[in-house]
């Protein structure tokens, strides 16, 4: 899903619709390069549990999704934080799978069973995970063969950082997106340029 897509359908929400409509945090793949539009349908693949893309929001989704990141190019090592969001940047929904709706911690990895699915060699089977605490967001590495890291910092392994809106997050060398709470994905669209 586009930015700029969950940008229209928002103009005309209030922050207790828009909090409805989108309850859960954003990756937002800030540069193009970061997260690929498919070549074809074949790289990218939606779950059949997922339903089709709407203009406003209505009721609660499954927004996992499968990536794949194959041949990009992309930096050997993630960078700190520099922003280039625009309506054309990519998002992805931190959200339980409905299969796995039980559990409270959010996996991420190239494993069919990660609620968050991403297809590149640099990912672990099991890669990190995201858990909401009482204070707010934390992304904990699981022993990834790559890292994860936090604003261009490695996290140990089996490490955790608390997340704030617009950190920029990274699984491996590869994959790079920044990371919105539903409140602050809704200023970021205020800012986007339609």
């Amino acid at each position: 899903m586009k930015l700029a897509d969950i940008a229209r359908a928002a103009r005309s929400l209030d922050e207790a619709a828009f909090g409805r409509g989108y309850p859960h945090p954003a990756l937002v793949f800030a540069k193009a390069s970061h997260i690929p539009e498919p070549a074809n349908e074949e790289t990218l693949k939606i779950p059949d549990e997922a339903p089709p893309r709407r203009t406003a929001p209505t009721k609660k989704y499954d927004p996992t999704a499968t990536m794949s990141f194959a041949g990009l190019g992309l930096p050997e090592s993630p960078q700190k934080s520099q922003s280039e969001v625009t309506g054309d940047s990519r998002v992805w929904f931190v959200a339980k799978a409905q299969r796995y709706a039980t559990s409270t911690v959010i996996m991420v990895g190239r494993a069919p069973t990660n609620d968050l699915r991403i297809i590149e060699g640099t990912i672990s089977k099991l890669h990190a995970s995201f858990t909401r605490t009482k204070v707010g967001w934390e992304l904990t590495d699981q022993h990834s063969s790559n890292g994860t890291f936090v604003e261009g910092k490695k996290l140990p392994a089996g490490g955790s950082a608390r997340l704030e809106d617009g950190i920029l997050v990274a699984f491996g060398p590869r994959v790079q997106a920044e990371f919105w709470t539903p409140r602050g994905l809704r200023a970021l669209l205020a800012r986007i340029e339609l």
